[in-house]
């Protein structure tokens, strides 16, 4: 999947420089997403059928959450995360780094319990530069050729957690396809990695996200 491989090679290189980056602050409130809730909204994003019709100019800002298994570096399970997604996109192809993201209101979920977990993360196109893809396919219309343009996103966010007591270098990369008419939404893949101030991985994990445009 297209979209897939350039996220993973924006967690790698997110992964590789995250030294010296960090994160903190508060978010514009928490939406508390539950798992159920998360499942929802993604599977009402995705039955929106991908955009036809990817605006090519203007910027819009998105909402919405992220699901995410996690393990630990011995691959053992290790819960899942929670967290709020914010994006603001900038559609014009010029542009080179047209998205800046957000992850707040972080929480580990386990059999034990829910716990928050202190820190954002956040784009930095110092570390690496977000992409917005577009792809344009002309077919036949009723009145001639009409074309058809579709696209997707791959942003990284980093930042430091306060995970286990003690502080965590942590990527989040996502990698996405815009749904529903006029881009109304996105939808797609979730990269987690979380390493020690040395570099030793702690956790990685795998899951979705969703977004809505406000």
């Amino acid at each position: 999947m297209l979209i897939r491989i350039g996220a993973s090679a924006l967690a790698l290189a997110a992964f590789a420089g995250l030294a010296g980056c960090s994160g903190g602050g508060g978010d514009s409130g928490p939406r508390d997403v539950t798992q159920r809730d998360f499942d929802e909204s993604f599977e009402r994003v995705v039955d929106r059928g991908p955009t036809l019709d990817l605006p090519a100019s203007g910027r819009a800002d998105f909402a919405g959450g992220t699901r995410v298994a996690m393990s630990d570096a011995a691959d053992r399970p290790a819960g899942e995360i929670l967290a709020d997604v914010d994006m603001s996109i900038n559609f014009d192809p010029a542009v080179s780094d047209p998205i800046s993201a957000e992850v707040s209101n972080i929480r580990s979920v386990t059999p034990a319990g829910t716990e928050r977990i202190a820190g954002t993360l956040r784009s930095d196109p110092d570390v690496v530069q977000s992409e917005l893809i577009r792809e344009t396919e002309v077919v036949d219309g009723p009145d001639g050729p009409v074309a058809l343009t579709s696209g997707g996103i791959a942003v990284a966010t980093v930042g430091e957690l306060e995970i286990d007591g003690r502080s965590a270098r942590t990527a989040a990369v996502f990698g996405g396809v815009f749904a529903g008419e006029g881009a109304s939404g996105v939808a797609g893949d979730t990269l987690v990695y979380v390493a020690d101030d040395e570099g030793n991985e702690l956790y990685s994990g795998e899951g979705a996200f969703y977004l809505d445009r406000e």
